[in-house]
């Protein structure tokens, strides 16, 4: 993330193996923050999942690809979104969660970018709040996510398993 007086931006560079390829913008503009990537498959596709203005933004990089496709939202901001964390497959399938309101949530995508599941509901518990989730993903393909709910007296931690093939 790159702050200036109003806007900021999000750089990525390319590694092909030998140099690293020229830096290149793939979104900017005011209050981003929470930046998370996730990188797949051995042809160096990624999905990169932000925070911007209460809503949850996605990009992805395609398998071969040297530029990134068109920014999507995941997530806007009624309730506001937060706290977005991404995992993909060996295969480039990928899996962002991320906590809105009092839920934590999950989009599930394809290889090509395409959203198959989009804004699941994950958490079961009735907390009085969420942060923190996190995701992996395993090499058959099931994502384990994790996060923090608040009970009124303490935070405890809660957990799911989504098969994302």
């Amino acid at each position: 993330i790159q702050p200036s007086t109003g806007t900021s931006s999000l750089w990525s560079v390319r590694y092909d193996g030998g140099a690293f390829g020229t830096p290149q913008t793939f979104a900017s503009g005011s209050s981003i923050d929470s930046l998370r990537l996730g990188v797949g498959d051995y042809g160096g596709s990624g999905v990169a999942t932000w925070t911007q203005s209460g809503s949850i933004y996605r990009q992805v990089l395609l398998t071969g690809s040297a530029t990134w496709e068109d920014a999507g939202i995941v997530a806007g901001s009624n309730p506001t979104s937060f706290g977005p964390d991404v995992a993909v497959d060996y295969d480039g399938n990928g899996i962002i969660v991320w906590a809105q309101g009092n839920v934590i949530r999950l989009t599930k995508m394809n290889s090509a970018g395409t959203e198959s599941i989009s804004q699941a509901r994950v958490s079961n518990e009735t907390s009085a709040a969420v942060a923190a989730p996190r995701v992996i993903v395993g090499p058959t393909g099931k994502a384990i996510i994790v996060w923090r709910g608040w009970d009124g007296t303490r935070w405890n931690l809660y957990g799911n398993a989504v098969d994302i093939n």
